[in-house]
């Protein structure tokens, strides 16, 4: 973005310093000016080009600019009320608009600073640019909720680079969010061809989006019509994607559906008790039927790409390794129906929803065939031992020049293995234990060498960004196990309250194994965390063992002063507070006693399992336990963003407690 885009961008950011006052927030701010800007250009449109306006001459700007106080204020209500209940862009834009803006003196403020600029003089790319930049600004404040919806753009950007979209193929995205793969898309066309009417035919016909959230699909149908998309009509609608089967097909599908993994609600019935209902997709088109919202965009994904279609779908780490039915299933018919080609190991600390661990998925349709469509996987691994933070070391495009350069996509037929590039073949990957393709085979880096590790606050950051991922997969547990018994988590007979007194590491079962409470509590713990969670890997297992164990070791770190704060926020937690630490037991020890038992690991992806004859003593509420143990590091994690001198200490200390505690 150049520097005069830049000024501009923040000049109409700044607005927002005129509402603080008045409690709107970023999204609602980002919205009205949405409104405002397009009424105003509708009628710059109509005096500098002669255009005929779209807005019914009631609802115009020069109405709107003209009046003061509540008249103004009431005006620009029944203003939004009307335009909503118009057909084509005015409609999608206005869909369900509220007036945020209720004090007349501060409405009249922004509607003055927008009529200060005259938007029509400005180029349709910059427009875009300045409003992409608004959209960016709203999905980095933590107060928006907004970074749900925005993919970070250098990743976008690699994706359409190596997938090569083309004037004249259709481009959908299920979930398009802000509009930023369409975008993208557009910027790579535009340039390919003059010709008038293939200019028209990108513009008009080419893309095509969907989003559940109506807020969303009106900033996205606004940042199009602000680079000179559509015709009139919004290429985006507000839907739920999953609900029916397409009657459209696409050559192309770049998308990012939403995070979260579960789709279900909770019902309260007329006793005042709570059940949960899962959210199934019934649809012909749908080979399996499940409550995972990830695994439904990958079916319908593959439903709506055309024959020979290309798609590229960023989708979390859950959707390679989930076990059951749909999503060993998925990944089988993925490798046998589809040409899945490419997977890009995305790095933590790119997207604005913390504890995200994704992937992109590079995949052709291809049409029935009794021979595998699928000869090889080439995965890149763009995250081990890479340190991103959406401050201090944002991902930028050129982090991504190395991938595109050995994705090949003029021929990748002509592609080499390197470092980060490995090729697996069809017979490997089937042959893994549920067709898991969550494969790494660097080594990590900072787990070797602790004198180069880095920085306190990215290390900080990953610890955030792991805590987050961890605090998702329990609360799936959670929703399974209370699922299994007809009845709410919240409902579960065993009383939390009981872990909230010390247990007593004495009566642990395999306590004659090792001479500290430590080791015997990682006996006892991690098989009931590998049951319980198959698909995580050996440190995250070994690291909520740690978790639950080592209280004193954090406040050992903390001066003394703070240490009944800490007491006290643990307490809070439900974490014991008075087990001893032994720092003498290493972690091979305790992986080399659970191996003796029949705790099974995969050298290459590092997954556990456990044979059917392990010996599991029943612990009450061990999934209360793991939870506690969450809580207890996301406190210590609050109180060191509120105390960063502390970090250091504590992020040295995870460092060797993973090591050699």
């Amino acid at each position: 973005m150049s520097s005069d885009n830049s000024s501009l961008v923040s000049k109409v950011w700044n607005y927002a310093h005129v509402l603080r006052d008045q409690g709107v927030s970023y999204g609602d701010y980002v919205e009205q000016i949405t409104y405002l800007l397009f009424l105003k250009m509708d009628d710059e449109r109509a005096d500098h080009l002669g255009e005929p306006s779209i807005i019914p001459a009631e609802w115009r700007w020069d109405r709107l600019i003209s009046l003061d106080g509540d008249e103004l204020e009431l005006h620009y209500s029944k203003t939004l009320r009307a335009l909503g209940s118009k057909e084509g862009i005015i409609g999608t834009i206005f869909r369900k608009a509220q007036n945020k803006l209720t004090d007349p003196a501060k409405l009249k403020r922004v509607v003055s600073l927008i009529n200060e600029e005259t938007w029509i003089g400005i180029q349709v790319d910059v427009k875009g640019t300045i409003y992409e930049g608004l959209l960016e600004r709203n999905a980095a404040e933590v107060k928006s909720g907004a970074g749900q919806y925005f993919t970070p753009r250098p990743v976008i950007q690699a994706m359409v680079e190596v997938m090569r979209p083309k004037i004249g193929q259709t481009i959908c995205d299920p979930a398009c969010g802000t509009g930023g793969f369409l975008l993208a898309a557009y910027e790579f066309m535009k340039h390919q061809s003059q010709d008038k009417d293939l200019q028209r035919k990108l513009r008009e016909e080419t893309f095509t989006g969907v989003d559940i959230v109506d807020e969303v699909v009106r900033l996205c149908a606004m940042n199009l019509y602000l680079h000179g998309i559509g015709n009139g009509e919004s290429p985006v609608t507000q839907s739920d994607a999953l609900a029916v089967k397409p009657s459209s097909s696409y050559d192309m599908v770049l998308t990012n559906p939403p995070f979260g993994k579960k789709s279900s609600f909770k019902v309260i019935g007329e006793d005042g008790g709570i059940s949960t209902e899962k959210e199934n997709y019934e649809r012909d088109d749908f080979k399996f039927t499940t409550s995972n919202k990830q695994l439904n965009f990958l079916q319908h994904i593959m439903s709506i790409l055309s024959m020979d279609g290309k798609a590229a779908v960023v989708l979390p780490d859950n959707v390679l390794f989930e076990a059951g039915n749909a999503g060993e299933g998925l990944r089988k018919r993925l490798l046998d129906s589809f040409d899945f080609h490419t997977l890009l190991r995305l790095p933590t600390g790119i997207f604005y929803k913390q504890g995200v661990k994704a992937n992109v998925l590079f995949f052709d349709k291809k049409p029935a065939s009794k021979a595998t469509w699928t000869k090889r996987l080439w995965i890149y691994d763009l995250r081990t031992n890479k340190h991103f933070t959406l401050v201090q070391n944002q991902l930028s495009r050129k982090d991504l020049d190395e991938f595109i350069a050995s994705y090949c996509p003029e021929n990748r037929n002509t592609r080499v293995e390197s470092e980060r590039f490995k090729c697996f073949t069809y017979e490997e990957l089937v042959s893994r234990d549920k067709v898991n393709l969550d494969i790494f085979w660097l080594k990590d880096e900072g787990l070797e060498d602790l004198d180069n590790l880095p920085a306190p606050s990215v290390i900080a950051a990953e610890i955030v960004d792991n805590l987050e991922a961890a605090l998702e997969q329990f609360r799936s547990v959670a929703e399974e196990l209370s699922n299994s018994i007809q009845h709410s988590y919240e409902q579960i007979a065993i009383p939390k309250q009981q872990f909230a007194v010390p247990l007593e590491t004495k009566d642990l079962p395999y306590r004659n194994y090792f001479d500290s409470d430590r080791a015997a509590w990682a006996n006892v713990l991690i098989p009931h965390f590998v049951k319980i969670k198959p698909e995580l890997v050996l440190d995250d297992y070994i690291d909520m063992a740690l978790l639950a164990t080592t209280p004193q070791n954090l406040i050992g770190l903390t001066p003394k002063t703070e240490h009944d704060y800490i007491y006290k926020l643990i307490k809070q937690a439900g974490i014991p507070q008075n087990i001893s630490i032994d720092h003498k037991i290493k972690k091979n020890i305790v992986i080399d006693q659970l191996q003796n038992n029949g705790l099974c690991i995969d050298g290459k992806s590092n997954h556990c399992s456990l044979s059917d004859d392990f010996p599991l003593e029943t612990i009450p509420g061990i999934e209360d336990i793991t939870e506690y143990a969450l809580k207890a590091l996301r406190t210590v994690q609050n109180y060191l963003h509120e105390n960063t001198s502390k970090q250091e200490a504590v992020v040295t200390w995870f460092k060797q407690a993973r090591t050699a505690a």
